[in-house]
């Protein structure tokens, strides 16, 4: 915009003020850390141990790297207070809806726990622009909350006011505690007029409700920390870490964890203290009930006294490597997973350098630390006066260690401190590099302490010795020192027997000992225990004196003498294994009580001179051999071996020298195996080849040169040796054969037939077996020739011969069980392979292929059948089959008789005799057996057929098996003269079986008015040549409508004179055109009686018994068809009935007597009460106003029976 004025004058415009942001939101993060399950000692250094990320909440200085951080440390004890920071569970739902001044918003909450209702509004800038000078300043803008409990009346929860100016989001929340009860409505309402200008911005949201439940949870056992932090300072949630004594714990009473120190002797009772003693955080682990083994282990199951020894030789201050001093071992580790038992505890004594075991329902537990000898061995008192000796490989030793420990440098990250054996690297002459990790260290010291153990062991503990002894095996545990003289070690006798007669400052030695040296004598006195005294004598010496005396002396127990230039040797038991004929087998490893000040104070290791062997050396028993081997890159290669023994017991190392030819003489390393090899040496070359030997003082002596020439690779593979089959069931044949020592092999060639030279390739292997797989039956002949890299082949093929048989099936039996045949079989014998399916026929005809040695079917045939059973293995062979037959009878005729009783005919027969059970009996009535009606299937021996038309009847019953056999029909002739009782016909549907006239039933319906004819009728009436076409349609009749009316009659007697009744017809009629239809009705009492006529459909009448109804269609278009045609009294029907108990005895059946009084009555239905088959029949005699009637109650083979029937009968 320009702006235009004139020159000079007044004052310049002036600019618009905005005013500063005055509104800042505040976000705070709360969390509860849980540290330790049990009580805690806590943090090392207040604030100084809380840790976000990898800075510390507050420095050595006191200064915070972090503003508006609460913290609360809760240690996990029972009766801790609830937190401050974290009382409150809370849950947040967001709203997001604008608050305008009339619209007012509305928000419930259900949750009848909820204590404290926390609004949120947020504003998302508030300011005013004033348009005079364009300034903008802050405002104010108010809210009101209210909330209603229950429905009741709305309680004011206090107004917001938010004024001040924000460019930005401002989030206001506004807190009250709820009273009455849920659900509540939570209501905010705007205050202020809402903004309708640009200039005013003061829009307002309700963004959230958040609600509140106050927890006052301690936690009681839980060691957790509360936090509290400025949201602002932090992108995401930071990580947290704090530093901490952990968990406390018993320790012996007397003891302070935080001195390290003991004070008195321990009464072997416990406090509760936090210490990182790694023995008794061990004891910790094992005997707590809550996270340890303490369901398993308890505490009088373990050593405690030796643990306390352990746990104080722990506690000594040794130097740290850095002018300073800490505990030989401590153990701070974090266990945050649940982790396996046994791992777990190995992981915490290999802190200590200790191991486990049990020993007589005991954990004991044993420590590598410096002990003195407790017992001791020589030739004389282990089994046949031998020690076993072995060393380790030097390339299985190490020189260089990485030990990884927990730096708190670094914030107790993983650090590697590199320890090596400088001496070690240059006797080997490379490095031999290793790992470990040092399991709950954080100090350096202890690491290097750790990693230089390690090398040691490696280096210098490498020899083991075994031996086996009585029970002088039973003293000695894991863990403890022994000492051993061995002469062929020591090269002369310094350990025997004491003899009898030996007293305390005395001992008599079973051997003559030359004494030239201070020396000393050690013996076991009669407690077990190691005693070792200064020999006062020099000489030759069967009678030792001794200074200052024994505290005992036994019979028969060891002594061994010991001097400066022979002492015994040190070991450190292993093992113990006890036999099964009362000896002890002991294996132990290199003892040396110096190693602990070389590793912890760097002093010399002290060197033991345990031998004084200076004699001559040899070989003996040389012999030299040559075989094959691969070099590098897998080439074959030849080698000559040349074994010996040695001359003397003292040869202790051996040296060959071998040359080619008349060439130079090579060397090889010192060694103190007795065979050796020289390898890549040439075929067919001859090679001289000499040994050098030496004592253990290093005097080398030469023997004599040896010749020889190899052959190597030009000898062909050795024949195939013990080759042989195996047939296994589930796999298959297999070849299996001696693995050939030729390391050239390249493959074994497998042929099959008669003889090799017909034989045909079957496959190549490297391996020694090969599966042939399921071959058939019958006998085989296989070859095999190994055959090496060159391709030559061993000398002689190896044959072997064998069968396959699929075996035979046996103790076939087949028999009837009831309606089924089961066939049962022995599994097959003498098969090569596994059966795989049996097949089942019978006759020729496979019924079934199962894997069981049973199969049941339902019998359905008559006769004799054969049976056979043949098993098929997985390979397909047949093995012989088993063989059954089997023969079923039809069954045979029935024996029949009959009894008539009312409407009833009471059929009996006699049980048919058959193979197979008769499930049921066929009931027909008839002239002749084929044009007979079905009547009913029964599983009984009678039936009650009930008639409505007297007459005489023919009967006849045929048995039916499980497999629908029958038997031959018999009959039986029963005569119902009786004539039926009534049928009530009060709701009457006609059949069409009355009086017809132009009228004709087809299909169950009427047709009217028709002419009934049939087509030839029909065509002859007509002249028309054929109705072949009307035929092969399927009509029988021709019906054709004819001009003049046709009508259908019916009359009916209902047995009794009805007082009165409205009688109505009532036809369902179809037709599709027009006509004319008319009713007729008419009643009399008697039968001479005159009809009363009526033409109508529904007529009232009284006093009659007899009805005649008509119906008449005339000027029908179309054919008329009547569906159905009812004719219905209004006769109120009447029901009787009850329960009877029938009695057998009744001769004329048991009378019912009917309640009701009745016009006229239907036959009784009766319903026999029982859980057994059983048929009720009655005797009921139609006549006026009936009384009652008989009943019988009869089993299902026809016998009178006694029991309850149920019966109902309906009339008018």
């Amino acid at each position: 915009m320009q702006i235009v004025g004139r020159k000079g004058g007044g004052k310049g415009g002036r600019a618009p003020v905005e005013a500063p942001d005055s509104l800042k939101s505040c976000s705070y993060a709360k969390f509860i850390d849980v540290i330790s399950c049990g009580e805690i000692e806590g943090p090392v250094n207040g604030l100084n141990s809380v840790y976000f990320g990898d800075v510390q909440l507050q420095d050595e200085k006191g200064k915070f790297n972090f503003n508006n951080v609460a913290i609360e440390w809760r240690p996990g004890s029972v009766r801790q207070a609830p937190s401050e920071i974290c009382q409150t569970n809370e849950v947040t739902t967001d709203v997001n809806t604008e608050v305008k001044k009339d619209k007012p918003i509305t928000r419930s909450i259900i949750a009848p726990e909820a204590d404290i209702v926390r609004v949120t509004i947020t504003v998302p800038g508030l300011s005013h622009q004033n348009k005079s000078n364009g300034d903008i300043n802050g405002t104010k803008v108010e809210l009101k909350v209210e909330y209603q409990a229950n429905g009741s009346h709305w309680i004011d929860a206090g107004n917001i006011v938010i004024e001040g100016k924000t460019t930005s989001s401002y989030n206001r929340e506004h807190s009250f505690r709820l009273t009455g009860e849920a659900p509540w409505n939570i209501k905010v309402t705007r205050l202020t007029d809402d903004s309708d200008s640009q200039a005013l911005q003061n829009k307002t949201i309700f963004s959230k409700i958040t609600t509140v439940f106050e927890e006052k949870l301690t936690y009681p056992g839980v060691a957790y920390v509360g936090v509290q932090i400025d949201a602002e300072q932090f992108s995401s949630i930071p990580s947290r870490g704090y530093h901490c004594r952990g968990i406390k714990l018993k320790v012996p009473s007397n003891y302070n964890p935080e001195t390290r120190e003991y004070s008195g002797d321990w009464d072997g009772t416990f406090i509760v203290k936090y210490s990182n003693n790694p023995v008794w955080i061990y004891f910790d682990l094992l005997t707590n009930e809550e996270y340890g083994a303490g369901e398993y282990i308890k505490e009088d199951m373990l050593d405690k006294w030796s643990m306390y020894q352990i746990a104080k030789y722990c506690d000594e201050l040794v130097p740290d490597g850095f002018g300073g001093r800490e505990p030989r071992f401590t153990c701070n580790v974090y266990i945050q997973t649940k982790q396996e038992a046994f791992k777990l505890l190995r992981d915490l004594t290999s802190v200590f350098r200790a191991m486990s075991y049990w020993s007589s329902g005991t954990q004991m537990l044993v420590q590598d630390s410096p002990k003195e000898p407790i017992y001791q061995f020589n030739n004389t008192n282990v089994i046949g006066g031998k020690f076993s000796r072995s060393g380790s490989n030097i390339k299985t030793r190490h020189n260089v260690v990485l030990v990884t420990w927990n730096d708190p440098k670094k914030y107790f990250k993983q650090s590697v401190e590199y320890i090596e054996d400088s001496e070690a690297i240059v006797k080997m002459g490379y490095i031999s590099q290793t790992e470990v990790v040092a399991f709950g260290c954080t100090s350096r010291g202890q690491a290097r302490r750790l990693g230089k153990w390690l090398l040691y062991t490696e280096q210098y503990e490498s020899e083991v010795i075994t031996f086996s002894c009585g029970q002088d095996g039973a003293i000695p545990i894991p863990g403890e020192v022994i000492q051993v003289s061995d002469i062929h070690r020591s090269g002369e006798r310094r350990g025997g027997r004491v003899k009898d007669g030996s007293t305390v400052n005395r001992i008599i030695l079973d051997a003559e000992v030359e004494i030239t040296k201070e020396s000393t004598i050690s013996i076991v006195n009669k407690k077990g225990e190691l005693e070792q005294r200064a020999i006062t004598q020099r000489g030759k010496l069967t009678e030792i004196d001794v200074r200052p005396v024994f505290t005992s002396v036994t019979e028969n127990s060891t002594w061994i003498i010991a001097s400066s230039d022979i002492k015994p040797e040190f070991y450190r038991v292993i093992s113990i294994v006890e036999s099964d004929d009362g000896s002890y087998t002991i294996t132990a490893s290199d003892y040396n009580p110096s190693k602990f000040e070389h590793i912890e104070n760097g002093n010399e290791l002290i060197e033991y001179d345990t031998t004084n062997n200076t004699l001559d050396t040899g070989v003996k028993n040389v012999v030299i051999t040559d075989e094959i081997y691969r070099g590098l890159g897998g080439s074959i290669q030849t080698k000559i071996v040349v074994s010996y023994e040695p001359a003397t017991s003292l040869t202790s190392r051996y040296q060959i020298e071998y040359r080619e030819g008349n060439g130079n003489w090579k060397q090889m390393e010192p060694t103190t195996l007795t065979s050796v090899d020289i390898p890549n040496v040439k075929d067919g070359v001859l090679y001289q080849i000499r040994i050098k030997t030496s004592n253990v003082l290093g005097v080398w002596s030469d023997n004599p040169i040896q010749n020889y020439e190899p052959i190597g690779r030009l000898r062909p593979p050795h024949n195939v040796s013990n080759l042989r089959h195996k047939a296994i069931a589930q796999e298959g044949a297999f070849l299996i054969w001696d693995l050939s020592p030729d390391i050239d092999l390249e493959y074994y060639e497998i042929k099959k037939g008669d003889t090799y030279e017909s034989s045909k390739p079957v496959g190549k292997i490297k391996a020694n077996e090969f599966n042939l797989g399921f071959i058939r039956a019958g006998e085989h002949k296989y070859w095999l020739s190994a055959v090496d890299s060159s391709d030559v082949r061993s000398e002689s093929p190896t044959a072997v011969t064998f069968n396959i048989s699929g075996g035979q099936v046996e103790n076939l039996v087949a028999e009837i069980v009831g309606d089924e045949v089961l066939m049962t079989w022995g599994e097959t014998k003498n098969n090569s392979f596994s059966t795989e399916l049996y097949e089942v026929k019978k006759d020729d005809d496979v019924l079934a292929l199962v894997k069981s040695t049973s199969f049941k079917f339902k019998a359905d045939f008559n006769g004799n059948k054969k049976f056979t059973v043949t098993a098929i293995d997985l390979g397909g062979n047949r093995s012989e089959s088993a063989q059954a037959q089997l023969i079923v009878h039809r069954p045979t005729p029935v024996s029949i008789s009959q009894q008539v009783i009312d409407n009833y005919v009471m059929l009996r027969w006699q049980s048919a005799k058959a193979t197979l059970p008769i499930v049921y009996y066929e009931l027909r009535k008839g002239e002749t057996i084929e044009n007979s009606e079905f009547i009913t299937n029964i599983d009984g021996l009678a039936f009650p057929q009930f008639e409505t038309v007297g007459g005489l009847y023919k009967y006849w019953i045929i048995g039916v098996d499980s497999a629908g056999n029958r038997s031959e029909p018999q009959y039986t002739l029963s005569n119902v003269a009786q004539p039926p009782d009534y049928i009530l016909k009060y709701d009457y549907n006609s059949s069409y079986d009355g009086i017809k006239n132009g009228s004709d039933k087809i299909d169950g319906k009427l047709y009217l008015p028709v002419r009934r004819d049939t087509w030839a009728e029909h065509f002859r009436s007509n002249n028309l040549a054929t109705p072949k076409s009307q035929i092969n349609r399927g009509f029988p009749l021709y019906l054709q409508p004819i001009d003049e009316s046709g009508y259908y009659e019916e009359e009916m007697d209902y047995g009794t004179v009805l007082a009165s009744s409205k009688i109505t017809l009532t036809p369902k009629v179809i037709s599709s055109g027009s006509y004319d239809i008319n009713y007729h009705i008419a009643v009399k009492e008697n039968a001479k009686d005159n009809w009363r006529e009526h033409d109508q459909q529904s007529v009232y009448e009284t006093n009659f018994r007899y009805v005649k109804f008509r119906i008449t269609v005339s000027n029908a278009q179309k054919p008329v068809v009547i569906e159905s045609l009812n004719l219905k009294l209004d006769q109120k029907q009447k029901t009787d009935g009850g329960t009877v108990q029938a009695n057998a005895s009744d001769i004329k059946g048991t009378w019912v007597n009917f309640a009701t009084e009745f016009i006229d009555a239907s036959v009784p239905v009766l319903t026999p009460q029982s859980k057994q088959p059983l048929f009720a029949t009655s005797d009921f005699k139609d006549e006026p106003k009936p009384k009652g009637f008989y009943v019988f109650l009869f089993d299902k083979n026809g016998n009178r029976v006694s029991g309850k029937v149920g019966w109902v009968v309906k009339g008018v």
